[in-house]
């Protein structure tokens, strides 16, 4: 009976000490929905797409991204310029507190060019995201279909 109420004893004790750090998880930009596009050989640029959330309490600036399937990675921007859709490097891209920043097709996307290696329908391609206050965050995007809208498809 004593040993029981020890280990009950210390459970709550480390329950205590240690709750503040599951917040500490969430301290910071979090990665949803991580996807892709199957690419049509190494010859054509790919897109990747990602939702990231600011759980920080501070903005977040997504100054860079990286994979190991491409030569160059950027993020991207869809806008309209004299009637015509064209895809643009975004630049730095600022995620306010408590705010999120949807890649989707149509928006914010990353482009993967200089293809080393396809990306094949069910697999999956690995992303480096990089911030201004020095911080990284590595994800693993499902590659979809090649004309896929989103993972919900």
């Amino acid at each position: 009976m004593y040993a029981g109420l020890r280990s009950l004893l210390v459970a709550s004790i480390l329950g205590v000490v240690l709750a503040p750090l599951a917040w500490a998880v969430e301290d910071g930009v979090t990665v949803d929905e991580a996807w892709a596009r199957a690419s049509i050989g190494t010859s054509r640029p790919a897109a990747a797409y990602v939702t990231l959330n600011n759980h920080s309490g501070h903005e977040m600036t997504l100054t860079g991204v990286s994979s190991s399937f491409s030569g160059d990675a950027a993020v991207h921007k869809t806008v309209k310029d004299r009637g015509m859709m064209e895809m643009v490097p975004a630049g730095p891209v600022a995620i306010p507190t408590g705010q999120q920043l949807v890649m989707k097709p149509g928006g914010h996307h990353i482009m993967l060019t200089n293809l080393k290696r396809a990306l094949k329908k069910g697999g999956e391609v690995d992303l480096k995201l990089d911030f201004a206050d020095g911080t990284s965050i590595e994800a693993s995007a499902q590659i979809l279909g090649p004309g896929a809208r989103g993972p919900d498809e």
